[in-house]
């Protein structure tokens, strides 16, 4: 519900204020900043108020809580997308929701690490903030991390402040014993993750009807389609 509160509703609400605000001669802007409960972060309400010239009055966008409209969308097929990909993520226990997080607090409100970083590789970007409930939308996250992965580790190598046990528990190289085990995790992975959207997800969405391209079958004997 949140996403087609954030992604439907509130643009369709955005665009008619917009053009009716164009409309009129006049309207009055008002700013209120105060401390949201729930989030408990600082939050600002914008509120426009116009003279409707179409019914001559000002029009209360609020619905009425004693006759409420109930949309029926169905279940949101990117929340369901988000949970199977975390479940998945569980299954296997790669960790990446501590990398990624590590990552980029690594350098947050940290000048000296900041500009260390800069002065070691030449380089003024860093790792962006992961959302830890939103793993599909965090692909700008991952390629980052992927572009500064090899920086990331020249500066974790000459930094030598990063204690005893983490350097203790970095491998020098990938055994073939781990890259068969990882290439296993990833196995599973794929595995439970159409698992868990099969069993939530609408036969009727394309995402669904998609994961026969997954087959090896498939992908031996027609990498075309299951490319596409």
């Amino acid at each position: 519900m949140s996403y087609v509160v954030s992604f439907i509703i509130a643009p369709f609400i955005y665009d008619i204020l917009c053009k009716k605000v164009k409309e009129v001669d006049a309207f009055v802007v008002s700013f209120d900043e105060a401390f949201n409960r729930i989030s408990q972060q600082s939050q600002m309400d914008v509120h426009v108020q116009f003279w409707d010239e179409n019914t001559n009055r000002v029009d209360d966008l609020t619905p009425d809580p004693k006759d409420p409209q109930m949309l029926l969308i169905g279940s949101c097929g990117l929340h369901l997308l988000h949970g199977a990909f975390q479940f998945a993520h569980k299954k296997v226990a790669w960790r990446l929701k501590s990398f990624l997080s590590s990552c980029y607090y690594r350098f947050k409100d940290s000048p000296a690490r900041r500009s260390d970083f800069i002065h070691l590789i030449d380089c003024e970007i860093f790792p962006k903030k992961f959302c830890s409930h939103r793993w599909v939308e965090n692909v700008d996250v991952v390629d980052r991390v992927i572009v500064l992965l090899p920086y990331l580790r020249k500066y974790v190598q000459e930094k030598n402040n990063q204690g005893f046990g983490a350097l203790k528990a970095m491998p020098a190289s990938a055994s073939d014993l781990r890259k068969l085990t990882f290439k296993t995790e990833c196995q599973t992975f794929i595995t439970t993750l159409l698992q868990k959207l099969i069993e939530r997800c609408p036969l009727k969405y394309k995402l669904v009807q998609g994961f026969s391209s997954l087959q090896p079958s498939v992908i031996l004997n027609s990498p075309s389609v299951a490319e596409q």
